[in-house]
């Protein structure tokens, strides 16, 4: 039988219904080549219709029995196919591998993103605050815990002693915890298996928040008072002194015999939450019991517990605009 359009256009398994499945085949790939990025995409198309068209042209000249013709064009396409197959997930394969996540679905990332934990945030936050590096500190405190499942710290926030200042604190919330035990190895890292140089990062820590606002979170992390804590350390350095602006000291604290050098101001808020704390243990809370300890009139601080009234009872007169209200306020904004 000889070629007849009719007659190809009848028999021809790649005409007509198939041949458009065959387009839509061909569309699907260059959908998949865009998505990636990959050059090429018309010149795959143009090769496989190409082709095609050159047998039609050929049947046409020629005498081949139609079946001949129908085996040589269904063998053609499907090993182009194969070929076009192979080809993309070559490609796609070797783009995924230089950059994978840049082609998961906007969904799929979305989903693959895992939820921050208490536990990492704090420990970021106070590892900011206290300039010193977040893994190590982050390994050291789930070694002390137990990966963060050990009961005493489920039930009770107890990291390792768990103590401050020489005494046994009873934390009342993982970040509390969190704070004091990152403190206490940036303090004392040698304690920790650690060298300063192991751990200082030389990141200055930032935050919008004014020094009041940090102050008051701070205490309250603590379970202080940030009206007294502000008092303070507004009547010791007036947030202008030298040894606050190069010691971030805003309270006199020395360690030891020294003057004590904090990272940061926030550091230096803490501290004196610390001292607080430290008073608090011991039974000492009122202002005059605290500067007998803290500024004894024996150096000449004899204005130091009326300058700390008068500012406390401001504070509180003030204290939404402050502190931020009874809520604590973000360390981090």
């Amino acid at each position: 039988m000889k070629y007849t359009p009719k007659r190809l256009q009848d028999n021809n398994p790649y005409n007509g219904k198939k041949i458009r499945k065959f387009i839509i085949f061909r569309n699907d790939m260059c959908r998949v080549l865009t998505a990636f990025g990959l050059v090429g995409v018309t010149l795959c198309g143009s090769w496989v219709l190409a082709d095609s068209n050159k047998i039609e042209s050929q049947a046409q000249v020629s005498s081949y029995n139609i079946q001949s013709i129908n085996h040589n064009v269904k063998y053609f396409n499907e090993l182009a196919i194969k070929q076009l197959e192979e080809s993309v997930k070559a490609k796609i394969g070797e783009e995924i591998s230089k950059n994978p996540n840049k082609f998961l679905d906007e969904n799929v990332q979305e989903e693959s993103k895992v939820e921050e934990t208490e536990e990492e945030k704090y420990i970021k936050l106070y590892c900011d605050v206290y300039g010193i590096n977040y893994d190590k500190v982050y390994a050291k405190l789930a070694e002390l815990t137990d990966n963060f499942m050990d009961e005493e710290y489920l039930n009770n926030y107890v990291i390792g002693e768990s103590m401050m200042k020489g005494r046994h604190v009873d934390c009342n919330s993982k970040e509390m915890a969190i704070l004091l035990a990152v403190r206490s190895i940036a303090q004392l890292p040698e304690d920790y298996g650690f060298t300063d140089a192991d751990l200082v990062t030389g990141k200055e820590y930032e935050t919008d928040l004014d020094y009041s606002h940090q102050i008051g979170y701070v205490s309250n992390v603590l379970g202080v008072d940030p009206a007294l804590n502000y008092a303070i350390c507004r009547t010791e350095c007036g947030f202008k002194s030298e040894m606050f602006l190069t010691k971030n000291n805003p309270s006199g604290l020395k360690f030891g015999s020294e003057w004590a050098v904090f990272p940061s101001p926030a550091a230096g808020f803490i501290e004196q939450a610390c001292e607080l704390l430290k008073y608090k243990i011991d039974g000492v809370e009122s202002i005059a019991d605290i500067g007998a300890i803290h500024a004894p009139l024996s150096d000449g601080n004899y204005e130091w517990v009326s300058n700390v009234t008068a500012i406390y009872n401001e504070a509180l007169e003030n204290y939404e605009s402050l502190f931020g209200g009874e809520e604590k306020v973000n360390l981090t904004l």
